[in-house]
């Protein structure tokens, strides 16, 4: 998992998936997606540890 602000030599988006705007950023590990934590469902309080999958990639991993 990765919390990035907006870095420029990063594959990840510099926007959050749900509400398109930017600043400090919670990056999937499987994907270029990234969220604010506040915008997840539940809202996370912190930033995990370890690898993050975002919610897309984990229906993704569940359905096969």
């Amino acid at each position: 998992m990765e919390l990035t602000s907006d870095s420029s030599d990063d594959m990840h988006s510099d926007y959050c998936r749900v509400c398109k705007d930017g600043g400090e950023l919670l990056c999937c590990d499987s994907c270029p997606s990234a969220y604010h934590l506040h915008c997840l469902i539940p809202p996370v309080k912190k930033i995990p540890e370890g690898d993050w999958k975002c919610p897309r990639c984990k229906v993704s991993v569940n359905t096969f």
